[in-house]
C-alpha cells in the first residue's frame, strides 16, 4: 500500500477510536433518569446508607425512591404550596420538610405518616437541616429567621436570627455544634448551636448565596452563590482557601463527596460539574438537563452523582470513580 494510503489510513483509525472513546465515555455517565414529578425538582436529600433518595418539588409533594430497583416507593404530601427543601434525619428513619406555606413536617420514611408539624411561623420557609445528632433541626424563612426546633416534639428552642433578608441555605457541621446559613446579603454566618450566638461572618461572595455544604471532616465548608463562583472555607481559621469559577449562570447546589476531595456543583446554566476540592479544577461536566440544575448528590461510595432539575427529571450519572 502506498505511503500516503497507509498515513491515511493510519489517522482515520486513529480518529475513529478518539470519536469511540469520546461516545463510550458519555454513554456511562449517565445510567438513569427518575420522573413522576409535575414540576421543578426544589431539593434531593439522600439517607447516610445511600439507598433511599428523597425527591421535593414544586409540585408539592415529595417522592421516594429505592435507588437498587430505581423505582419510586412512596409519595408524600401534606402542603398546598411548594415543597421548598427536604432532610433526612441521621439515621434515615425521619425526613423533614419546609414549604412556601410555612409549615415544617417530620415523616416517618418507613410508613409515609406525618410525626410533627410545626406551624404559625411569619413568612415561607426556604431551607432544612438536621445535625448529626438527630437533636436539632433548624428552618429558615424568607424573612430571614433562623429557627432550631426538636425534631421529635416540635418544640422552637432557640432563634438564631431576626433578620430581613431571605437566608436560602442552611448547614450542620459533622460535629453538630456548628449551624451555617447564607443568603441575600451575600455573606455566610456560622453560629454555635448550644448558645446560638454568631461565631464568624463569611464575606467574598458579590451576589446572593443559595447554597452550602460541609465536607465530612468539618474541616472544609462549600458556598455557591449567584455570582457563578463556589468558595472553600477553613472552618477553624475562618478563612477562604479557594476560590472556584467554571459555571456560566448561578450555581444553586453543592454537595461534597464522602472522602471530601471532590466537589459536586448543580447551576441554571443547565450543567453539573465535578471539581478536584485540593486543585480547583474541574473533572467532568453532565450537561443533559434541558433546564437548571437546582440540586445535587453524591452517594457515600461517590461513584453516581444524582441531579434534580428544573425540567422536573433526576438523573443518576456515573462518576467513573
Amino acid at each position: 500500500m502506498p505511503v500516503n494510503k497507509l498515513k491515511l489510513a493510519a489517522l482515520t483509525l486513529s480518529m475513529s477510536i478518539a470519536f469511540s472513546s469520546v461516545a463510550r465515555a458519555d454513554d456511562k455517565k449517565e445510567s438513569d433518569t427518575l420522573e413522576g414529578h409535575r414540576d421543578k425538582i426544589t431539593s434531593l436529600a439522600l439517607s447516610a446508607d445511600g439507598k433511599t433518595l428523597a425527591s421535593s418539588s414544586a409540585d408539592n409533594t415529595i417522592l421516594l425512591w429505592d435507588l437498587g430497583t430505581k423505582k419510586s416507593t412512596r409519595t408524600l404530601q401534606a402542603n398546598v404550596n411548594p415543597v421548598t427543601a427536604i432532610a433526612f434525619a441521621p439515621d434515615g428513619a425521619t425526613l423533614a420538610s419546609v414549604s412556601a406555606d410555612k409549615t415544617a413536617t417530620i415523616w416517618n420514611v418507613a410508613d409515609g405518616k406525618q410525626i410533627v408539624t410545626i406551624k404559625g411561623q411569619a413568612a415561607g420557609l426556604l431551607a432544612v437541616a438536621y445535625s448529626s445528632d438527630g437533636k436539632y433541626l433548624a428552618t429558615t424563612a424568607a424573612n430571614g429567621i433562623i429557627k432550631l426546633w426538636d425534631p421529635k416534639t416540635g418544640d422552637e428552642l432557640r432563634s438564631l436570627q431576626d433578620g430581613v433578608n431571605p437566608v436560602n441555605a442552611l448547614a450542620f457541621a459533622p460535629d453538630g455544634k456548628t449551624l451555617a446559613s447564607a443568603g441575600n446579603d451575600h455573606t455566610t454566618i456560622l453560629w454555635n448551636v448550644a448558645d446560638g450566638k454568631e461565631i464568624a461572618t463569611l464575606k467574598g461572595h458579590t451576589d446572593n448565596i443559595n447554597a452550602l455544604a460541609f465536607s465530612s471532616d468539618g474541616k472544609t465548608l462549600a458556598s455557591a452563590g449567584a455570582d457563578r463562583v463556589v468558595k472553600l472555607w477553613n472552618v477553624a481559621s475562618h478563612e477562604e482557601v479557594r476560590s472556584i469559577q467554571g459555571h456560566s449562570d448561578a450555581v444553586l447546589s453543592v454537595a461534597f463527596s464522602k472522602d471530601g476531595k471532590t466537589l459536586a456543583t448543580g447551576s441554571a446554566d443547565k450543567t453539573a460539574k465535578l471539581w478536584d476540592t485540593a486543585t480547583g479544577k474541574e473533572r467532568a461536566s453532565f450537561d443533559r438537563h434541558t433546564a437548571a440544575v437546582t440540586a445535587v448528590r453524591l452517594t457515600p461510595d461517590g461513584k453516581t452523582l444524582i441531579t434534580g432539575s428544573a425540567d422536573r427529571s433526576i438523573k443518576l450519572w456515573s462518576t467513573g470513580e
